[in-house]
């Protein structure tokens, strides 16, 4: 099943909204370096990076239930059994030290529309590389996971200075 990217937008503009409301609310509360601010920190900066990924993307529909836009996908490499997690993402809403891989890549490209335990040859530039999907977190799971107010599996500790015009507020 594929969701249409206007729904997913109104859902991202959603919870931008949410997460920005709760980041003031802890502000005022004098909450602002607590685990609570730093997880909806995290939460705005990769939603307001989704937004704009979905903005320039060409995107008819994402995926319900297979590697799609927006996904993390768990990945074991099948040469050396090295696993690592990538969110799939697109253009310029990339962080690239958060493990986020083009859609367009060689290795993005070549996971969507997959499931878990599904094997695929990526042709990098450094050659062909294996892999099987171990795991994956749909973007509708995702704001699913948001929207109850659970912090996002897999979430990086990494936070960064969030700057509310980059994400639109």
């Amino acid at each position: 099943m594929s969701r249409s990217r206007g729904s997913v937008q109104a859902r991202l503009e959603h919870l931008l909204g949410v997460q920005a409301q709760r980041l003031a609310g802890l502000r005022q509360a004098g909450q602002c370096r607590g685990a609570d601010a730093r997880v909806t920190s995290e939460n705005l900066n990769l939603i307001g990076l989704l937004r704009a990924g979905l903005e320039e993307g060409d995107m008819p529909g994402i995926p319900a239930d297979a590697v799609g836009y927006g996904s993390k996908v768990w990945l074991q490499n099948l040469d050396n059994l090295e696993t690592s997690a990538h969110r799939i993402m697109s253009g310029e809403a990339m962080d690239l030290e958060d493990g986020h891989v083009s859609l367009d890549s060689a290795l993005g490209s070549s996971l969507m529309g997959l499931r878990v335990g599904a094997k695929v040859e990526a042709r990098t530039p450094g050659g062909p590389r294996r892999f099987r999907i171990e795991g994956l977190e749909t973007l509708h799971e995702l704001l699913d996971a948001l929207e109850a107010g659970a912090r996002p599996p897999g979430t990086s500790e990494r936070v960064e200075k969030l700057d509310l015009e980059e994400v639109g507020l």
